[in-house]
């Protein structure tokens, strides 16, 4: 009898626990180099995001919401920048935002060059100046890809315990599902599909900035986990925000 896409995503997921529940991976030489939590001080910051010039002293005060050509307010940077604003006082206050679950974060959509690094990064840093309860790391998509299968693995793992992960530029450094070819040493997107399976079962906080629309992702990893991605995305981070206008690269 053939399996329904779903009763095959259970069965591959069953393959990756073993008895304990535990996620089976093989154990790395050392520890990977890519995570490393955002707090000033520490002797393990060494985030090449946060320690890029361009990036020393962006904040939520300096981001800005003109446009480059015409010198026009532009109204979605505008309303980013009073989300963003928003949640870190929600959370600061009340624990998380009062105005959605438990659990949720923020999903920014944008093209190249609009600021949604800026953004992420600033909030990142206003949660660290007042950190209580979580410890918030920072993590360029990117890096994850650049080790060994095996190493992958253990990463993804490692990030899955994360209380509350800010990912910049998602999907940026994997390959989309139409171009991935068969029997790939890297199956990305059911190792994307584990990440956000994690937070979105154990309620724990996502952050994520993209060039993708929420459908756009989903046709990125495919058929078999793109609608669970998504759909996990859009009930952690109910709003995403959009921002729209041009580039300031340009």
């Amino acid at each position: 009898m053939n399996q329904t896409p779903f009763q095959n995503l259970l069965e591959k997921i069953q393959q990756n626990f073993n008895k304990s529940g535990a996620i089976e991976f093989e154990p790395m030489t050392g520890p990977p180099s890519i995570m490393y939590p955002v707090n000033p001080g520490s002797n393990l910051l060494q985030n090449a995001l946060l320690n890029d010039p361009k990036y020393k002293n962006v904040s939520l005060a300096n981001f800005l919401t003109i446009e480059k050509s015409t010198g026009k307010q532009n109204q979605t940077k505008i309303q980013a920048k009073a989300i963003l604003k928003n949640y870190f006082n929600q959370e600061l206050k009340f624990g998380y935002p009062n105005y959605q679950i438990k659990g949720c974060g923020i999903t920014i959509i944008g093209a190249e060059g609009l600021g949604k690094t800026h953004l992420l990064i600033s909030l990142a840093r206003h949660f660290i100046k007042h950190e209580t309860r979580l410890k918030t790391f920072i993590v360029k998509f990117s890096d994850i890809w650049q080790y060994k299968p095996a190493e992958i693995d253990y990463i993804i793992t490692r990030l899955t315990n994360v209380k509350r992960l800010m990912l910049d530029d998602f999907l940026r450094g994997v390959l989309p599902y139409d171009r991935m070819k068969r029997g790939q040493e890297i199956d990305y997107p059911f190792q994307i599909f584990r990440l956000i399976d994690a937070f979105y079962t154990r309620k724990q906080r996502l952050f994520i900035s993209c060039n993708y629309t929420i459908d756009q992702i989903g046709e990125f990893l495919g058929p078999e986990y793109g609608p669970f991605v998504t759909g996990r995305l859009l009930e952690m981070n109910r709003m995403p925000v959009v921002i729209e206008g041009e580039s300031w690269r340009s």
